[in-house]
C-alpha cells in the first residue's frame, strides 16, 4: 500500500513538472515554417485560427507571410493555404491526437496595402492583433469558443459573432455594423459610424461608447451600454439592459426583464412600451418634456429630486407637460409592469 502511495505522488510530481515545463516552453517554441503568399488580385481573405494561438501583425510589403512555431516539426501540421481566383484561405493542418504537450503558434503578416473583405474564424485556443484593421470592405469576425483580442477595426461592414468565448476590441467603425453574441462575452469600448444592429441571447455585451443608430434586441443575459448618442431602438424580452449617458431619441420595449435608462438630452420622442418587467428612466431636473401615458395595468411614476409628482395606475390615460416649454414627448404604454422616471 506504502509503495503504491509513493508510485502515485511520484506520478503526479512528473505530471505537474512536465505541465509547467510546457506552460513555459509556450514563449520559447521554435520556428519550423514559413509560408509566403502574394496578395495581387486578391480581394477576399480569410483565416481559421482553429486551436493555435495566432497572432495577426502588419506587413509594408504586397506579401502575406505565415510564420509557424510548433513544439513538433511535422509537415503535416503546416497551415494549408489556397488560392482561388481572388480569394485567398489559411487553414489549419492537421493536429496531433493526443494534443496535452502539444504547443503552436502562428504569426501572420496582412500586407497594409490590402482593403478588400476579411473573414476571421476562431474555434478554440487565442487571437491577438498588433496592428489595427482599418478601411475593409468587409470584416468578419466569429468566436465559438477561445479568446480573440484586437484593437481597432473599421470597414463598410463590420460583423461580430460570438456563439461562445470571449471577444475584446477597444474600437469598431462601420457603415453598417452587426453584433451577435449567443453565449460568451463581448467587451467593445466604442462603436461609431452609421446603423448597428445588436442581439444578446445570452452571455454578456458591454459597450463603452456607442454612436449613431443602433437596435438593439436583448433576450436573455446582461447588456451594459455605458454612453450612447443617435437613435436606440431597443427590445428586451428577457434579461437586463443597462444605458447610460443618453443623448438621442428612440424607443424601448420590455415584455420581460429590466431596462435601465440615463438620459442627458433628448433630440426627438421617445417611446416606451412595456408587458412585463420594469424600466427605471434618470434625467435631468431641466430636462422638459411632454408625457403621453396610457396605462392598462401596471403604474408609471415620476418623481422630482426624490418626490413623487406624478402617479398613474391601472386603467388611465395622462398627457401633460413635465417642465416649462417641452419640445419633445414621452409616450408611454403600458399592459402591465412600471416605469419610473427620475428627475435629480
Amino acid at each position: 500500500m506504502i509503495k503504491t502511495t509513493i508510485r502515485i505522488a511520484a506520478a503526479a510530481l512528473v505530471f505537474l513538472s512536465g505541465a509547467a515545463q510546457a506552460v513555459h516552453a509556450q514563449e520559447d517554441i521554435p520556428l519550423v515554417n514559413t509560408q509566403s503568399v502574394n496578395m495581387e488580385g486578391v480581394n477576399n481573405l480569410s483565416i481559421n485560427c482553429a486551436s493555435d494561438s495566432v497572432i495577426i501583425r502588419e506587413s509594408e510589403t504586397n506579401t502575406l507571410t505565415v510564420h509557424e512555431y510548433m513544439s513538433k516539426d511535422r509537415q503535416r501540421y503546416y497551415a494549408k493555404i489556397s488560392r482561388s481566383s481572388d480569394s485567398l484561405h489559411i487553414g489549419t493542418g492537421k493536429r496531433p491526437l493526443w494534443p496535452w504537450s502539444w504547443k503552436a503558434r502562428r504569426e501572420i503578416a496582412i500586407p497594409r496595402s490590402f482593403r478588400g473583405n476579411l473573414r476571421i474564424s476562431n474555434s478554440s485556443g487565442s487571437l491577438s492583433a498588433g496592428t489595427d484593421f482599418s478601411d475593409y470592405q468587409t470584416i468578419d469576425i466569429h468566436v465559438s469558443s477561445g479568446s480573440v483580442i484586437l484593437s481597432r477595426v473599421s470597414a463598410r461592414t463590420v460583423s461580430l459573432r460570438v456563439s461562445s468565448g470571449d471577444l475584446e476590441i477597444s474600437g469598431v467603425r462601420g457603415e453598417t455594423s452587426f453584433v451577435s453574441v449567443s453565449s460568451g462575452r463581448l467587451s467593445v469600448a466604442t462603436i461609431a459610424g452609421g446603423e448597428h444592429g445588436l442581439k444578446l441571447s445570452s452571455g454578456r455585451i458591454r459597450i463603452g461608447a456607442l454612436e449613431g443608430t443602433a437596435a438593439v434586441k436583448v433576450s436573455s443575459g446582461n447588456f451594459a451600454l455605458e454612453r450612447a448618442r443617435g437613435r436606440l431602438d431597443a427590445d428586451v424580452s428577457s434579461g437586463s439592459l443597462t444605458v447610460g449617458a443618453f443623448s438621442g431619441e428612440g424607443s424601448v420595449k420590455v415584455s420581460s426583464g429590466n431596462v435601465s435608462l440615463d438620459i442627458r438630452e433628448l433630440s426627438g420622442d421617445l417611446r416606451f412600451d412595456v408587458s412585463s418587467g420594469g424600466i427605471d428612466v434618470m434625467m435631468p431636473p431641466g430636462l422638459s418634456f411632454n408625457l403621453d401615458a396610457l396605462t392598462n395595468s401596471g403604474s408609471v411614476r415620476i418623481n422630482e429630486n426624490g418626490a413623487e409628482v406624478l402617479s398613474a395606475g391601472g386603467k388611465s390615460t395622462v398627457f401633460r407637460p413635465i417642465g416649462p416649454s417641452p419640445e419633445w414627448t414621452v409616450y408611454a404604454r403600458l399592459s402591465s409592469g412600471n416605469l419610473v422616471i427620475n428627475r435629480r
